[in-house]
């Protein structure tokens, strides 16, 4: 299914607990009501009606109706043979099952689905920044700064035993000292341009697509904070955050099947 996505842009989502089954005692009489009920003819003795959107389990000789009417909805098709090439495809790699514990991929190409199914221009680009946000990982900075930051906590907490201080100082110095034990890992943007610069690691373009992740971060930055973008620089911002959640997505899962990266 991540295969599918990654290659055709859609999100299948499968639910694969069986629904309940109940066989009517009568098929000959549901088959018959059936036809009374929608103008037709008799079409046959009907052992049970199942719901085409859940999976079902049941004996190869029942006589099955698919009721597919309600709830509505809006599908999304592709040949068949199409369809199921990718998920043999998908399902043909040597470590595949990696795919499915690797739980900050799943959340990233959950939000990678969600991009093609949101409305807003806004929160489609914000959700594409998140798919790449659930991907990175937290990093300590360097060790002059990691020095650096170590001596100013050791200097908070010389200041805290001061018994002068009044609680409103030992409350800032406290708030200070959580500041700067979080300023240890690097920061998201960070983190962002560390990830596509290692996930891309065997492209030429590496470097560049690393920089690209940053300034659509600061994109990302100025939407949030501020409410808005300029109409054109969102529209482009936004194909080349699809264009680079894409590739980021298709390299580190290439990485975790064993197939050769870019």
């Amino acid at each position: 299914m991540a295969w599918l996505l990654l290659q055709r842009g859609i999100a299948a989502e499968v639910d694969f607990t069986p629904q309940p089954i109940q066989y009517y005692p009568n098929p000959d009489e549901v088959g018959r009501n059936i036809a009374r009920s929608f103008g037709g003819a008799f079409a046959g003795p009907v052992d049970t009606i199942i719901q085409g959107c859940q999976t079902a389990l049941y004996p190869s000789e029942k006589r099955v109706r698919v009721e597919t009417v309600f709830p509505a909805g809006v599908y999304t098709t592709i040949p068949i043979a199409s369809a199921l090439s990718l998920l043999v495809e998908g399902a043909s790699f040597a470590c595949s099952a990696a795919v499915a514990t690797d739980e900050k991929l799943n959340v990233a190409l959950a939000l990678y689905g969600a991009f093609f199914t949101e409305q807003s221009p806004k929160a489609r680009f914000l959700t594409l920044i998140m798919a790449l946000e659930a991907l990175a990982t937290a990093t300590s900075k360097s060790r002059l700064a990691l020095e650096l930051l170590a001596k100013w906590l050791a200097e908070i907490d010389e200041l805290s035993r001061n018994e002068s201080l009044s609680a409103e100082d030992l409350a800032s110095l406290e708030a200070l000292q959580r500041e700067l034990l979080f300023r240890q890992e690097d920061s998201v943007r960070s983190q962002i341009r560390k990830l596509v610069r290692t996930t891309l690691a065997h492209a030429e373009d590496a470097d560049a697509a690393a920089r690209d992740a940053v300034r659509l971060y600061d994109l990302r930055s100025t939407l949030v904070h501020e409410g808005t973008l300029d109409h054109q620089v969102l529209s482009e911002g936004t194909s080349a955050a699809r264009t680079l959640v894409h590739r980021t997505l298709t390299a580190r899962f290439k990485a975790l099947v064993g197939e050769n990266t870019e």
